[in-house]
């Protein structure tokens, strides 16, 4: 099954498969969480907030000069007495509290009152003051009062109607406008019907003491109010104090328009990353299903037609999935043929010594012969014989596989291994009675600590079926020359008799399980026919590689076979 580009946007692909999910929540987190921050702006939500205070206090100010400059006349005061004058609420600007000169801690200072009489003081002139603020508040597009000296409510451009602006309530507390305003820490908006500047805090703050303050309050059915307050100075007397109330309907207008920006940048943001999503699942999903389904396939249909989808063109690691699938299944089915040729070979060559026993067995009966009875029995002894070895060889090459997946190798002393063998058949049968002799030449170039990670055991296993071998094809007062040599990082072992070498072609063959080429005076059934294959996958089990050749003099006259062994070394054991 190929891969398709219009597959990576089939819905069905994206609905059914729990990794394509993972994969646009992945993408999809960080723009939610971009819009999730949108709803606690706190920072950017008080610098706006602090904008609109900044405009309503230069707008206060504006209208304090304004006044001050065009609604405040003066007057000598002759009979105050030069003791402190002190402003109270319940008794208006000056009254007398005490003969020490000093401060009123909450309304603060009052002007230069305190020089020698008589003294000049300044008052509010009341419908100056109103056509002043009259005009100015129209232009400004706000609520403004006026209070004078002594809190008495002067001018209110907007006395007895709704507070100025567009009603923000029902935004304050929707979606967008969430925690604009939160209701419990501020103040709720309360406008006596004769109200004072007492009423206020800021106003008392600017009549007091002279300070520009602001605050912020709620007014049910409306929405939260700005106020500020700043003192009407004149010649350094606070003459009275201007309060000037706003919306926040421009702050909501900005915060709507940044967050609604945003919202858009958002849905731009999440159609790229579900158009994204759907390609990556086409490219990483689709074929990550189309593999799984193969292999399914495989495993439940039992058939060679079903094949593992080839995406080694797309170089990379889902393509190294694909190349690794499909070597895996071509090994399976490489070791499902060799499980059954293996199976075919074991039962054929154990009919064979069943058939000369079962015929042995039933000829018996009929023969009187002792002589020819006892050769039938030697026939069923030897064909006995041959089974055991047989089945005792084919339960090593069974198992093979499995230990050499399942041991844990170890460093091996080649050199050891090799001239302790060869002592050993120095001293076996084949040296006594055939003169057979055996040596080992080690290069001198080779160091003899060279190692070997492997099975000892199993090492010796392959040298003894090829010195065995060796020993088969040599003739009397033979030699077997066994060599050591290093070549790069491999050492490099050669097994060579004296015999009359291998049949040409037969080089490879030599290494399948049962090939059986043995010397004509070798009694039948001594060999299984499994020691070089066995050898084989000692060899190949161990990174390593074995084959086999016949030696030649300068005229190509073979004089006899050789086995070569290539094995990885280490240069000292760990």
């Amino acid at each position: 099954m190929k891969f398709h580009p219009a597959n990576a946007f089939k819905p069905f692909v994206f609905l059914r498969s729990p990794l394509a999910w993972r994969l646009l929540l992945v993408n999809l987190l960080a723009p939610v969480l971009l819009v999730a921050g949108l709803f606690y702006m706190d920072h950017y939500r008080q610098g706006l907030i602090d904008a609109e205070i900044k405009i309503l206090k230069a707008q206060a100010e504006l209208m304090a000069l304004a006044v001050s400059e065009g609604a405040v006349n003066s007057e000598l005061a002759e009979t105050i007495p030069p003791f402190e004058m002190a402003r109270t609420e319940q008794f208006g600007f000056f009254t007398e509290k005490t003969e020490t000169l000093s401060f009123d801690d909450r309304f603060g200072r009052s002007g230069g009152l305190q020089e020698q009489t008589p003294h000049e003081i300044f008052r509010l002139i009341p419908d100056a003051a109103r056509r002043v603020l009259q005009r100015l508040a129209s232009v400004a597009q706000a609520r403004v009062r006026l209070f004078d000296h002594n809190g008495v409510l002067t001018a209110d451009n907007r006395l007895g109607q709704r507070p100025l602006g567009i009603p923000t309530e029902e935004f304050e507390h929707s979606f967008w406008g969430r925690e604009l305003a939160d209701r419990k820490k501020i103040n709720h908006y309360d406008e006596p019907k004769n109200q004072t500047a007492f009423d206020y805090e800021e106003v008392g703050a600017a009549l007091g003491d002279g300070v520009f303050t602001s605050k912020i309050r709620y007014l049910d059915g409306f929405g939260s109010i700005l106020s500020v307050a700043v003192p009407v100075i004149f010649n350094d007397q606070i003459v009275g104090a201007i309060m000037v109330n706003g919306g926040i309907e421009n702050v909501i207008q900005n915060l709507m328009t940044f967050r609604l920006g945003i919202f858009r940048l958002f849905m731009l943001a999440l159609a790229v990353t579900v158009l994204l999503s759907y390609f990556m699942v086409g490219t990483i999903v689709a074929p990550l299903n189309r593999l799984s389904t193969a292999a399914v396939n495989i495993r439940t249909s039992g058939g060679r037609l079903r094949r593992i989808p080839d995406e080694t063109k797309r170089h990379d690691e889902i393509g190294d999935l694909s190349g690794a699938l499909i070597k895996m299944t071509d090994t399976l089915w490489e070791r499902l043929d060799a499980t059954e040729r293996f199976a075919a070979d074991v039962s054929h060559e154990i009919k064979n010594p069943l058939s000369s026993m079962r015929s042995a067995l039933e000829t018996i009966d009929y023969i009187s012969d002792p002589a020819k009875k006892q050769k039938l029995m030697s026939i069923v002894h030897d064909d006995v014989l041959r089974l055991d070895r047989l089945i005792t060889d084919i339960s090593n090459l069974s198992r093979l596989d499995a230990e050499l997946s399942r041991e844990v190798f170890e460093p091996v002393d080649i050199y050891k291994l090799l001239s302790s063998s060869v002592e050993v058949y120095n001293l076996g049968e084949a040296a006594t009675k055939h003169g057979i002799k055996f040596v080992l030449n080690w290069d001198e170039t080779t160091p003899k600590d060279l190692y070997v990670l492997g099975m000892e055991t199993r090492l010796a296993q392959v040298f003894y079926n090829l010195i065995g071998n060796a020993i088969s094809f040599s003739p009397d007062n033979g030699h077997i020359v066994v060599t050591g040599k290093l070549q790069g990082k491999s050492l490099i072992l050669t097994f060579e008799d004296e015999g009359k070498g291998i049949p040409p072609g037969d080089e490879e063959k030599l290494f399948h399980r049962f090939y059986c080429e043995r010397p004509q005076n070798e009694q039948f059934g001594h060999h299984s026919g499994l020691g070089l294959s066995i050898s084989e996958k000692v060899v190949t089990g161990l990174n390593g590689t074995i084959y086999a050749r016949n030696r030649t003099d300068a005229a190509g006259k073979i004089l006899g076979a050789c086995f070569v062994v290539s094995l990885p070394v280490m240069q000292k054991a760990e």
